[in-house]
């Protein structure tokens, strides 16, 4: 009873303590809301969005120094917890996001109004390719399509006639008044497997796929983007794969996504260029990748020789990352079987 009691009241503080966090560093912020490390053996260091932090493990709120004083002891500072305290277990108020007041992006979250952002401001006449992973999920993105008037089809299970009918009106459906816009398929279906769809040059992936293989993670991304990229396409195909940082997306695209050159992010109004390393040593095969930002505030997913360049032992072994840079990775942790595979 007693430690039911406790895991509750960490789970209050937490969530009461992160909208605290997010109200104090809200540029909308109406008053200043004051934030202080929860130790009583605080230092009183000057405070930032990036020096303090919520713990995912009590609730409390820990700034840098007092993290650094009990570098070794792994235990929450706050007196009377003994909750798990590391490096990876605290959250920055700079993660945290931003309250909004929207509802509609309250309602179904921030990922999918990006996703739905970007395809309110693609040009009338293109259509999109949107690969999301699981039925249940699937029907989420439908409700929220349906409530900003964006017209599509969804496929969902195996192929039947309604879905021959579906995909076929979207492949020749011409009228601006009836024509989809959007096509929505299970990214590891059947029904993605073989269909041309050029009539579509926009492909959108809401998650990376979670897959058990790298040979099936390899196989289902090539047979998606090859509905769109193949013969008989007249215009740019733009890929799009959307990640949420500091979560498990990070993780499975780090571990599955094996590159020989770079990912940008996209951001509107930017013209995208190929990003290569500061040397001419370039990646000769497709390797494991991992997610930077560079000194202009960009992310870009690149292969993690081009971080090893100047220091071949900056690798970190028990974090699988290059060090020097910051972790957006989660606190997940992968089966042996599944980082292993190749």
């Amino acid at each position: 009873m007693a430690r039911a009691l406790a895991s509750r009241s960490r789970g209050i503080r937490f969530i009461v303590d992160v909208r605290m966090l997010q109200e104090s560093f809200s540029e909308s912020s109406a008053e200043s809301v004051p934030t202080s490390c929860s130790s009583g053996r605080c230092h009183g260091s000057a405070i930032s969005s990036s020096t303090i932090g919520v713990s995912l493990t009590c609730g409390h709120i820990i700034c840098d120094d007092c993290l650094e004083d009990q570098r070794g002891k792994g235990v929450c500072p706050v007196a009377g917890c003994d909750a798990t305290l590391t490096e990876h277990s605290l959250v920055k108020a700079k993660d945290l996001g931003k309250t909004n007041e929207n509802k509609e992006t309250t309602m179904y979250g921030q990922k999918l109004e990006d996703v739905i952002s970007l395809m309110e401001n693609l040009p009338e006449d293109d259509q999109i390719i949107l690969f999301i992973q699981g039925g249940g999920l699937m029907q989420a993105v439908e409700r929220a399509l349906r409530t900003r008037s964006i017209s599509h089809h969804a496929i969902v299970g195996k192929a039947d006639d309604k879905s021959e009918n579906k995909i076929s009106d979207f492949q020749s459906n011409r009228d601006p008044a009836t024509r989809k816009k959007a096509l929505l398929l299970d990214v590891a279906g059947v029904a993605a497997s073989g269909l041309n769809l050029t009539n579509a040059n926009h492909v959108i992936f809401l998650s990376p796929l979670l897959a058990d293989s790298q040979y099936l993670y390899e196989s289902n991304m090539t047979q998606a983007i090859g509905r769109a990229r193949r013969f008989g396409q007249v215009k740019n195909v733009c890929i799009y794969r959307f990640v949420a940082l500091k979560t498990i997306d990070v993780d499975i695209l780090e571990q599955r996504e094996r590159r020989a050159d770079a990912l940008e992010e996209y951001k509107p109004g930017k013209t995208l260029r190929q990003f290569v390393p500061s040397s001419t040593k370039l990646a000769t095969r497709k390797e494991k990748t991992q997610l930077i930002r560079d000194a202009g505030g960009s992310c870009r997913l690149v292969p993690r020789s081009w971080l090893l360049e100047r220091d071949e032992h900056a690798m970190d072994e028990t974090r699988a990352h290059v060090r020097n840079h910051e972790d957006f990775s989660s606190l997940i942790k992968f089966s042996q079987a599944f980082m292993e595979d190749d």
